[in-house]
Parts: C-alpha cells; structure tokens; sequence
C-alpha cells in the first residue's frame, strides 16, 4: 500500500500521525468510544452520508485502485468492534478490496467499512477498492 502513515482518532476522525503496528491498532481500536450499539460498535472515522446508499444505483463497470482513505465517505454511521478487529487479525481480510462508488468527486463506501477502519486504524495512507463510477 506504499508509504504509510498512522492516524489518531479525535472528534469523529482519523489524523496523521506515523505508522502503527496491529498491536497498537488493535488497542486503539478497543479505545475507542461506544457507538448507537454501545460498545460493540464505533462511529466510523469519515464523513457519513447513509442517504447515499439510497441513491448510489446507476453505476459503470469497476475497475481496481488505491483510493486514499482521508477521501473515503461512509454510508453506515457505526462499526462492530469485533468486525474491525477481525479485519486487523487476517491480513488476508484486509487485502481484499473495499467496494467504492465514486460519484460527485465523493468516493462512498458500498462494502467495506471494517476493512477500511482497519487500515485507517493500521495508518496506511490508501485502501485497495473496487471503484464503481456512479453516472
């Protein structure tokens, strides 16, 4: 994934901060506060538009790239702790790409959204994705 670069968690976002182990990804993971299903879940740590999966439909044929995680928008607004700390726990997981739609110049999580607070949690700059250009 190139070069990476580690993030913190304050308000409701990832910023920068050098990269990480899955060891201290994993206990920042567990630090973090509860979401609507209390603590087994999270808030995402992007933006969240959950009106946009309504209105994603019409897209092209995808093709796979590297998006940067900061540009990432979430559809769902919390994780399941356990479903991130799965993904962190199996490298294979997180290889596989997310699913994005990428309409607006806005790049919406279809699919993915544990993987993609997994790598952001790792502090890796970019998420391997398939990128569906929404018409």
């Amino acid at each position: 994934m190139g070069d990476l670069q580690g993030h913190e968690f304050r308000g409701n976002q990832w910023t920068a901060q050098g990269a990480v182990s899955p060891r201290e990804a994993v206990a920042r993971v567990q630090s973090m506060p509860s979401g609507v299903f209390g603590r087994a879940s999270f808030p995402v740590p992007f933006p969240v538009d959950s009106a946009a999966a309504q209105t994603l439909g019409d897209v092209g044929p995808p093709k796979i790239e590297d998006v940067p995680i900061h540009t990432l928008v979430a559809t769902q607004s919390d994780v399941s702790r356990s479903g991130v700390m799965h993904k962190l726990a199996s490298e294979v997981d997180r290889k596989e790409p997310i699913d994005v739609v990428r309409r607006g110049g806005k790049n919406y999580i279809w699919d993915g959204h544990h993987r993609a607070v997994a790598s952001a949690a790792l502090g890796e700059r970019t998420i391997r994705a398939s990128v569906l250009e929404g018409k």
